[in-house]
């Protein structure tokens, strides 16, 4: 897992190869999944984990 701090509140993130592609999950400081998705291309993943946390929601 990445940390990653928006404002006051910190989020880890996970990026995994798996059979069809790669997964991505963030989590919050409780360890609790807020965000996940697969996409069979690592970029459009790191993509979509930045857009997670970039977006008002996380804020």
């Amino acid at each position: 897992m990445v940390p990653h701090m928006n404002g006051s509140t910190r989020f880890a993130y996970s990026l995994a190869q798996a059979e069809d592609g790669w997964t991505w999950s963030v989590y919050d400081e409780d360890g609790e999944t807020v965000a996940s998705g697969m996409d069979p291309d690592r970029q459009a993943c790191e993509a979509a984990v930045n857009a997670r946390l970039a977006s008002s929601e996380f804020s």
